[in-house]
């Protein structure tokens, strides 16, 4: 883990065993372990501490800065208590999940995009999406990617930055930053767009990579 944290979660962290999969934002970490629970770790409330240990049969999880939610193996979902979120009981045929700061998306097996929580800039704006087959959630909007390698956006950044990915081709993997987006191409190559301000979109020169990770103002690739 690298970044600041507080104590307790660092201290937290440590226990943590059988981990197959994490995601991390906003000062908090929720941990999917091999036999299907969940733990968290960091600036939460203790009900979702709570909720989150009361999981069961969950094959991938994510966090927001407003909730927590994990996807179970019968394509159904759960969802830590959040004000400003409806309830998540609905979802059905769900595949994969993504959280931003107070919205949350699930990918159907039909490839249409599901979500709830706050619309304020558009981030919810995606009943026309067809043939997606990844998500990723950030601050104020969601990405999609589709089965042909494009990819769509809606909503903006933080900083109200439209993300303009329209000439994105062959893209296997996409990553949604607070204020830039990253797609990761089928020749091992990295696209980028948005807030460059901190160098985040300084990745002309990446070759062979195979995964990508996008945070508040950095881009992270890895080698295979």
């Amino acid at each position: 883990m690298a970044g600041s944290s507080s104590a307790i979660q660092r201290n937290t962290l440590v226990s943590w065993r059988n981990i197959v999969a994490v995601d991390a934002g906003d000062g908090r970490t929720i941990g999917l372990r091999s036999d299907g629970t969940a733990v968290i770790a960091g600036g939460v409330p203790s009900s979702w501490v709570d909720e989150v240990l009361t999981w069961r049969d969950i094959t991938a999880v994510a966090i927001g800065t407003q909730h927590a939610i994990g996807l179970k193996s019968d394509g159904t979902a759960v969802m830590t208590e959040a004000w400003n979120l409806e309830d998540v009981s609905g979802w059905r045929n769900i595949i994969a999940i993504s959280a931003g700061n107070s919205h949350a998306v699930g990918l159907r097996s039909d490839g249409m995009v599901i979500g709830i929580g706050s619309n304020s800039n558009g981030q919810l704006n995606f009943s026309d999406w067809r043939n997606i087959i990844a998500i990723s959630a950030s601050s104020n909007y969601t990405a999609g990617l589709r089965s042909d390698g494009t990819v769509v956006v809606t909503g903006t950044t933080t900083i109200n930055q439209h993300l303009d990915v329209s000439n994105w081709r062959d893209i296997v993997a996409i990553s949604a930053g607070e204020r830039h987006i990253v797609g990761l191409r089928s020749d091992g190559m990295v696209v980028a767009t948005g807030d460059d301000s901190d160098g985040r979109l300084d990745i002309s020169g990446w070759r062979d990579i195979t995964a990508i990770a996008a945070g508040g103002t950095h881009t992270v690739g890895l080698m295979g």
